[in-house]
């Protein structure tokens, strides 16, 4: 009885450890090279749009992505930027090459869909298609990605965390009157081509409305949108590399300026040592003539224990600036 009942606990912390690992070990967000634990060789996207696999000494490998659909499944992408069929793969029946489409993730089709299970164990990934009776991703003895019945290595795939020719250190938007003004900061720059600024009023549906070119040494750059809408906006930057390579920063909302109180302040002028009000719900920074920041907060009274003269109050979060006099 008691060796039973130390399987049985055996058995449930494997199980239980393999949900805890299959939970986490997908992070959807990075940029994977596939490789297939049978053959050693890489998922690569030909033109036709038809799957193969290279040899793990060649440098045409594709570099993918997982993403999550709106189901809960999975679209799996090729992070290429020309050619026909460089999108989300599909499976058009058993037995028959995987292709590529014009698709971008995510899409819930289930001939675009797949589930992914982990082998915690043998650290490997199975792709089993949603729309294929349940087969898996595998490679052929001709060499062409297919889906499959097959459960053998040729069905197991390890992923490798491709290197991106840059890191995202920061994403920021601020909106004013003429527009939103966005901001990035960059780090380990590397064969990077340009960026892409994408927009839209739904984080799913994003499109893009404008490019800057890499700039060799900087790491700062600058992107203004003239166009403001009267809701909340959604940004993501996409970053491709000379060799066709993307990768995309996270996303970012910012509310229009029509949104946002105005500054208020009374009584201007004002004296010292009185009352002063400032309406402001993101907090204030005060400034002197030369531009000096002398105090900031969030207090919608102050004491004002400034000297005479003039003085320069800013919104936290935006340009609103109201000129005050102190007599």
């Amino acid at each position: 009885m008691k060796n039973t009942f130390t399987s049985f606990l055996i058995c449930c912390f494997t199980f239980f450890s393999f949900f805890l690992t299959a939970q986490g070990v997908l992070p959807t967000a990075d940029i994977f090279k596939l490789q297939n634990c049978g053959t050693g060789e890489f998922l690569t996207a030909g033109n036709p749009p038809t799957m193969s696999a290279t040899a793990p000494a060649t440098d045409v490998t594709t570099d993918w992505q997982i993403v999550l659909n709106a189901q809960g499944n999975y679209n799996i992408d090729a992070q290429i930027t020309s050619g026909s069929g460089i999108g989300i793969l599909r499976a058009t029946g058993s037995n028959v090459p995987l292709i590529g489409t014009n698709f971008a993730p995510p899409r819930n089709d289930a001939d675009k869909s797949w589930t992914v299970t982990y082998d915690a164990v043998g650290d490997f990934y199975v792709f089993t298609h949603l729309n294929g009776n349940n087969r898996d991703m595998t490679i052929g003895a001709n060499g062409d990605v297919t889906v499959n019945n097959s459960d053998g290595p040729n069905s197991q795939w390890k992923l490798i965390t491709a290197i991106l020719p840059l890191d995202f250190v920061s994403f920021k938007a601020q909106s004013v009157r003429a527009g939103t003004q966005l901001t990035w900061e960059v780090d380990n720059v590397v064969n990077n081509s340009h960026f892409e600024i994408l927009k839209g009023n739904n984080p799913d549906k994003l499109q893009k409305i404008g490019s800057l070119k890499e700039i060799d040494g900087q790491n700062r750059y600058e992107f203004f949108d003239r166009e403001s809408a009267d809701q909340t906006t959604y940004y993501k930057l996409k970053q491709v590399d000379l060799d066709g390579r993307f990768s995309f920063s996270e996303i970012i909302s910012v509310k229009s300026s029509l949104d946002i109180k105005p500054l208020v302040l009374y009584p201007n002028p004002v004296r010292q040592n009185e009352a002063l009000t400032i309406e402001s719900p993101q907090g204030y920074q005060i400034f002197n003539s030369e531009g000096m920041l002398l105090k900031s907060g969030t207090e919608k009274r102050i004491k004002v224990d400034l000297e005479k003269g003039i003085y320069f109050i800013k919104q936290n979060d935006n340009s609103d600036v109201k000129r005050i006099i102190v007599f």
